[in-house]
């Protein structure tokens, strides 16, 4: 191949009108210091002024390609990997900046382990601004993944490798690509229903490649993965793509040479993003008798499956706790009760598991805040949704959700209202609490932005602080917004 091919890498940047990122972006890839690679620029026809910034660039390695207005976001990606030369390849966004040894430490972990197809490093999380989320700058060990261990510790981990940091061998998606054609601009279709795939490429390739070959990790924290309000993500209901997603992982695991793993921990967590789904569609604040009946048929199919395992039962606990509240089981069922604490499962597993510890009658998460105190409830669909019912049962007042995903923006889930975090700076006065229900330890993010939001000062609280009976913390002012730290 390299007689024909003295191309090594290509980096292939997907834009659309984002041009105030984009100059950051090329700036911090043309200065790698690794620089044997062809860039590509791949615009999805921006109109912001974008071409004319491109066009302006003159270092040769950089390969501009502009599709016509209106094209997909599935057209643009997959014609990265058609119109790309280099023997590796990394697909990366307009949003994001690489550090400058990023593409160095891949390439040499890559030519250092021949048996791993795939590599992707670790990150730090930026604002809108560019500015650090948290302060976190933890080295994590680097990790390579024999054939089908990454699918295994994803069911526990939830390790998700941001595309943006994500070098592979580009001979991998040759096959795809031949049933992907280059001019195709529908949408992915399943079962002949159309469906929404927001973040499952993420892990669909990586998955993919394991069920073959090892893929690595570099723990150095080599990315910059911007946070924002108009990523994709934002803009769909992710129940769907999630089922999908563990769905397909399920469909590749049995591609697995030698390496087993329990279709009962696949099926765990498709009802548990199920449940979600159930939960959060329902606008009306009569709940029906229905919806406690099918979170009840859940567990049962899960609890008796003859082959139900601990990572199965815990990825199950949100189905427990929502039925709970649904008058479904009036305590901790008895096989959440016999499980061992999960020390090395994810943050929402660990604190899912704290919460239906605790269930009985006279439980509520809210105990620690009075009944006639205004809430807001900031963050996650899932752990929004058994908040809600919580407050249902113990009388507290849930005054409104505010949610990044405009999907739900202006819908409402048990008859409470569901609004932009921008509706904040007009009625942060009104609110006495903001309750943050990320699932991710997502706290500080959020924290500055409610700093940004609103006029005055409102009192801040996590659900897995409510959890832990922390202390309540105020959110400071914009001057001082950056020295917020919650517990998580």
């Amino acid at each position: 191949m390299n007689s024909h091919n003295p191309i090594r890498l290509t980096v292939a940047l997907l834009t659309f009108n984002r041009q105030a990122y984009l100059r950051e972006t090329v700036e911090a890839i043309l200065a790698q210091t690794y620089r044997d690679f062809e860039f590509l620029i791949l615009d999805n026809g921006s109109t912001d002024g974008t071409a004319q910034y491109v066009i302006s660039q003159t270092d040769p390695r950089i390969r501009y390609v502009r599709n016509q207005p209106g094209s997909s976001i599935e057209f643009n990606s997959v014609s990265a990997y058609h119109v790309a030369r280099g023997e590796r390849v990394i697909v990366t966004h307009d949003d994001d900046i690489m550090e400058p040894v990023m593409l160095h430490q891949q390439m040499d972990y890559l030519d250092a382990h021949p048996e791993a197809r795939l590599v992707w490093t670790h990150i730090r999380t930026i604002d809108q601004h560019g500015r650090f989320i948290s302060p976190n700058t933890e080295v994590l060990p680097d990790r390579t993944f024999a054939v089908g261990e990454y699918i295994a510790n994803f069911l526990t981990e939830r390790r998700w490798p941001m595309p943006s940091g994500v070098m592979l061998d580009r001979r991998l998606v040759a096959e795809r690509l031949a049933n992907l054609h280059y001019f195709r601009t529908t949408k992915i279709r399943i079962k002949a229903t159309s469906i929404q795939l927001a973040g499952i490429e993420d892990i669909r390739i990586p998955a993919k490649v394991n069920t073959r070959y090892a893929i690595g990790f570099i723990g150095t924290p080599l990315l910059r993965y911007r946070v924002h309000a108009t990523q994709g993500t934002h803009a769909v209901d992710l129940s769907k793509p999630s089922i999908y997603l563990y769905k397909l992982l399920s469909r590749m695991s049995r591609q697995i040479p030698g390496r087993p793993i329990p279709e009962i921990n696949f099926k765990a967590h498709i009802l548990k993003h199920q449940t979600q789904h159930d939960l959060t569609m329902i606008e009306s604040a009569h709940i029906p008798r229905r919806i406690g009946q099918r979170l009840a048929d859940y567990w049962q199919r899960l609890t008796d499956a003859p082959t139900l395992t601990p990572d199965a039962l815990l990825a199950a606990i949100p189905i427990a706790i929502a039925a709970h509240y649904l008058g479904i089981f009036p305590e901790t069922p008895p096989q959440v009760r016999a499980l061992m604490a999960p020390d090395s499962h994810t943050t929402a597993i660990r604190h899912f598991y704290v919460w239906a510890r605790r269930l009985h009658p006279g439980f509520s998460i809210f105990s620690g805040i009075p009944k006639n105190r205004r809430i807001v409830i900031f963050g996650s669909a899932l752990v929004s949704a058994l908040l809600i019912l919580d407050a249902k049962r113990s009388g507290h007042h849930i005054l409104a959700c505010i949610d990044s995903n405009h999907y739900r923006q202006g819908r409402q889930m048990f008859g409470i209202p569901i609004h932009p975090p921008a509706w904040l700076t007009d009625h942060g006065n009104e609110t006495d609490f903001v309750v943050f229900s990320s699932e991710k330890d997502q706290e500080t993010y959020l924290a500055k932005l409610i700093a940004e939001l609103t006029p005055t000062p409102v009192q801040l609280r996590s659900w897995k602080e409510l959890l832990q009976a922390n202390v309540v913390q105020t959110a400071p002012s914009r001057a001082n917004s950056n020295t917020l730290e919650l517990a998580s």
